[in-house]
């Protein structure tokens, strides 16, 4: 594990506050703020502090009662016609100011490529630093949040601490936590920041439009059966969909695959793809690098099948099988469809 640390402004201690910036866009389908919220809380506890969630938009009340229902709270409203639609310029100016104003000392991000456009954005005018993709966030001993997340191409981690620099900003990966379960009881209060609009935009949002893509399921499956290049032919991936299929599973590989063509991006698992915590992962030929076990730490249990006795996947799951992975899931799906 490698520590870095970030310098900045000297540590305000009137900074207080864990805000989590509220993405309602594809809210039913998009789960990412309710899972920061909910870590949040657990953070918020060891520092006693609260939960924030930012609100920002057109008409978006409906979405007040269903943060306070996941946990957060405060909740910042913000609204103008405006700000109907995203725009990275107007949207940062607002939360400079915002953040200027009430000076949260953390504020968390969905590694959406929303996310990683308008934290750095932040970052750059508040004088703080940000860390991307992160698949794990802690409060240590100072109280400072700990940001991990893979680095040196996913070949390691890295534990980034800002000990100076307020707010600590992070976008953290969809998936890695879980979100609270609603709770109809919950109250939170309700902040309506009132904002001057006098902004001149540079890049003027003309519209926008949702484009359809396939979505694996990956990040809410249950079960999942994952290939890999020691899997990687046409026959193992046919067996592998085969398998998945009586397993009511999804199927998911890693970039060797993918690069055969075998399969589609959206099935790519690791630290440019998807994080997974499904019930029960099987592992089908994967080495088991940092880019892509960082990825899967979240799973209740992982069963691994390798020929080399020293692949690095059988240190980090729970039953590992030495042998040839084509062999055995071909008796496999021979006992399951008796």
């Amino acid at each position: 594990m490698t520590r870095f640390e970030r310098g900045g402004v000297l540590k305000d201690l009137t900074y207080n506050g864990i805000w989590i910036f509220g993405d309602h866009r594809n809210y039913f389908q998009d789960r990412v703020t309710l899972q920061l919220i909910n870590r949040a809380r657990e953070l918020a506890a060891t520092i006693n502090t609260y939960v924030g969630a930012i609100l920002i938009g057109d008409a978006v009340d409906e979405y007040v009662l269903e943060y306070t229902a996941h946990g957060a709270d405060r909740i910042f409203l913000i609204e103008h016609p405006r700000l109907k639609q995203y725009s990275s310029e107007l949207y940062a100016a607002v939360l400079v100011d915002l953040i200027r104003h009430y000076k949260p000392e953390i504020l968390l991000f969905s590694g959406s490529d929303f996310g990683r456009e308008i934290a750095p954005r932040l970052a750059a005018r508040l004088h703080a630093g940000t860390s991307s993709d992160c698949i794990s966030l802690r409060i240590d001993e100072d109280g400072n949040l700990i940001q991990i997340s893979p680095a040196y191409h996913g070949n390691a981690l890295a534990e980034i601490v800002t000990p100076e620099a307020r707010p600590q900003i992070a976008t953290v990966r969809p998936g890695v936590f879980d979100e609270q379960k609603h709770n109809y009881h919950a109250q939170a209060e309700l902040i309506r920041v009132e904002i001057d609009l006098d902004y001149e935009e540079r890049v003027a949002v003309r519209s926008l439009g949702r484009i359809e893509t396939y979505d694996t399921g990956l990040e809410h499956a249950d079960y999942v059966v994952c290939v890999g290049r020691g899997f990687s032919t046409r026959d193992n991936v046919r067996k592998a969909r085969e398998l998945s299929s009586l397993m009511d599973a999804e199927l998911g590989s890693t970039r060797p695959v993918l690069e055969k063509g075998l399969l589609a991006d959206e099935s790519l698992i690791g630290q440019t793809g998807k994080t997974i915590s499904p019930q029960l992962l099987m592992i089908l030929g994967v080495s088991g690098a940092v880019q892509f076990t960082a990825s899967i730490t979240g799973s209740e249990c992982i069963v691994a099948v390798n020929q080399d006795p020293h692949a690095a996947i059988f240190k980090f799951c729970d039953i590992g099988i030495v042998g040839d992975a084509g062999s055995f899931v071909s008796r496999l799906l021979k006992q399951l469809k008796k």
